[in-house]
């Protein structure tokens, strides 16, 4: 009866081991996974972010033409 209980109990055990180590394994895939995410979401917020810059300084540049043209017109 010992012999039949201590095979259960160390079946039992080897089974919560391998079963934790399944976890972890799980466990770091989706802490990649997530470190992947955020580093490409934050690559896109960094391209719009340029994006966004360059459309302001052609928006600056065109005004100050604009502006440029019509001090010309009105000094002539």
């Amino acid at each position: 009866m010992k012999k039949i209980f201590l095979t259960v109990l160390v079946l039992a055990f080897t089974l919560a081991v391998t079963s934790c180590r399944d976890t972890n394994k799980e466990a770091e895939q989706e802490v990649e996974n997530a470190a992947q995410e955020l580093e490409d979401a934050l690559n896109d917020a960094m391209d719009a972010a340029e994006d966004v810059a360059e459309d302001v300084k052609d928006a600056t540049e065109e005004a100050a033409d604009t502006v440029e043209a019509k001090v010309e017109e009105v000094v002539e």
